[in-house]
């Protein structure tokens, strides 16, 4: 996704949500409107209302007439709250939304992605044996290289979350992006391999916590993607190359590139990031 696609995708999302608003105002004026009518109604009741009001079917409206209002009157104020935190707040309410959508996202391609079933005696190992199936990917490879997005325009209907992903983009890898630090496990679901993979990586630690940066992830992928399909055997069989196909390789590459141009993070982080990219895509895509 280039920067024009994505201004514009942006200025959509935006034209959606001050549609969305002004709708929300007009409903609520309408709600406050009608209310007021009723509360005249009962506090001046005609024979009508007085019948309505002493059945079971007049208390029934009236009780849940009584809690809409206190509902309308609590999200009004939390509605309130939300507009000062967008108004005085414009980055961390981006940030936020972000990590709003990153959430589902992971939750989604979590689902989505394939799982292999552990014998007994490989659950027993645990994470420190993790397999991985031959046919699943990484979510850097399912985010960036257009898997989701398949998925997601096929599957629309059943879930309203696209115009997050359509405003944000890919985001299993913005918490890097921001100096965040991440676990192993999170480390080996980016990029479905096994941690032996990733050779020494540079650890910050936090109480008993193991943690890894961008530094970590950078290391890595320059090591998955030096890999050649000659690599030494593991177990009797080659290692499976991470992103071999040339036309996907490209195709991640130049998606993660794109949300680094686009997204906040501090100059050294970005730098270090385009410097690997550049050097590991083709001559054509670094001009």
């Amino acid at each position: 996704m280039n920067k024009r696609e994505l201004d514009r995708l942006k200025r959509q999302r935006a034209e959606q949500e001050s549609k969305a608003g002004s709708e929300s105002e007009r409903r609520g004026e309408k709600i406050t409107v009608v209310w007021r009518e009723l509360r005249q109604h009962f506090a001046k009741p005609s024979d009508a209302v007085k019948e309505l009001a002493n059945s079971d079917l007049g208390k029934a409206l009236l009780e849940l007439l009584t809690l809409l209002q206190c509902e309308i009157e609590e999200l009004t104020q939390d509605q309130q709250v939300v507009e000062e935190i967008h108004q005085h707040f414009p980055t961390e309410w981006d940030k936020l939304r972000a990590a709003i959508a990153s959430v589902r996202l992971d939750k989604i391609a979590a689902a989505v992605l394939p799982r292999v079933k552990l014998s007994p005696k490989q659950a027993k190992e645990g994470e420190r044996r993790r397999q991985f199936a031959s046919g699943g990917v990484g979510l850097i490879e399912f985010e960036f290289g257009g898997e989701l997005e398949a998925w997601w325009h096929k599957e629309l209907l059943l879930f309203p979350f696209w115009p997050h992903f359509q405003t944000f983009g890919p985001t299993c890898l913005d918490n890097i992006f921001i100096k965040g630090a991440v676990s192993m496990k999170r480390l080996e679901d980016l990029f479905w391999r096994h941690r032996s993979r990733f050779g020494k990586l540079p650890i910050i630690t936090n109480g008993r916590d193991k943690l890894y940066d961008y530094q970590a992830v950078l290391l890595i992928m320059e090591r998955l993607l030096n890999e050649k399909r000659s690599a030494t055997k593991t177990r009797g069989r080659r290692l499976r190359i991470w992103l071999s196909d040339p036309d996907g390789r490209f195709r991640v590459l130049r998606a993660i590139e794109a949300r680094v141009n686009s997204f906040q993070m501090p100059r050294q982080i970005r730098l270090a990031f385009l410097t690997l990219l550049h050097r590991h895509m083709p001559d054509s895509a670094k001009k």
